[in-house]
């Protein structure tokens, strides 16, 4: 890829399962508090970079409550060891509305984020990638207004902060309780993404968008994407 597309930044993505159940039926609710754990994730980051040759790292670890302090541990555990050129890159959840923005109620619990945590996270990483999407709402005109929410709140709150800050956009086909793809999907959360970047004073803040997943992205959904202005 460094040969083919120098321009290209090419990032290992590292995903992490936060809670785990063991053979043993032992359920370990945050395995980011163990301390080995988390230099051994730090160590297979730096490997990574500096003896595969990745320009950065992205870590995408599931779920995280916010103010969860084992999460932002492994962040800085990460830096430390990464050179200083190499991208440190992760997820964060999508924020909570404090007010009604949609006709029905939130389809899913969202005390795993604050805005108090997303600053945190943006504070220590290169590249934030919000995950604008699982949301579990039933109406695409819900999901386009909580799309619209989380690009206007995220710009807003990350003012100030040197990070790049990503809107994730979904291209998933996959049906689930909270990914109902006539709902989420990319058409509607670019609906969103432009309402919310629309008569926005903080839109600067948000420096483009990431598709999850690239392999589901068909050349409709590419040609939605080119659209984006």
């Amino acid at each position: 890829m460094h040969k083919a597309a120098p321009g290209i930044q090419i990032l290992a993505w590292i995903g992490v399962p936060v809670q785990l159940t063991t053979s043993e039926g032992e359920v370990i609710p945050n395995r980011l508090e163990n301390g080995a754990i988390r230099a051994t994730i730090a160590e297979f980051a730096r490997q990574m970079v500096e003896e595969i040759g990745f320009d950065g790292i992205h870590l995408n670890a599931e779920f995280i409550t916010a103010g969860n302090q084992a999460f932002i541990d492994t962040l800085q555990v990460i830096r430390e060891v990464l050179p200083d050129k190499a991208i440190l890159s992760t997820t964060a959840h999508a924020l909570p509305p404090t007010t009604r923005i949609t006709i029905a109620p939130i389809g899913l619990d969202r005390e795993n984020q604050s805005t108090q945590y997303l600053q945190q996270i943006a504070r220590n990483s290169d590249q934030v990638a919000l995950m604008a999407y699982d949301s579990g709402l039933f109406f695409p005109s819900d999901y386009r207004a909580w799309v619209t929410h989380q690009v206007k709140t995220a710009s807003e709150e990350i003012e100030g902060i040197d990070t790049q800050f990503l809107i994730g956009l979904p291209t998933s086909e996959e049906f689930t309780a909270s990914h109902r793809t006539n709902t989420e999907n990319l058409s509607n959360a670019i609906y969103g993404l432009q309402q919310g970047l629309a008569d926005n004073p903080f839109y600067a803040n948000i420096d483009g968008i990431a598709i999850y997943p690239y392999w589901e992205t068909d050349e409709h959904e590419w040609t939605l994407i080119d659209s984006i202005n």
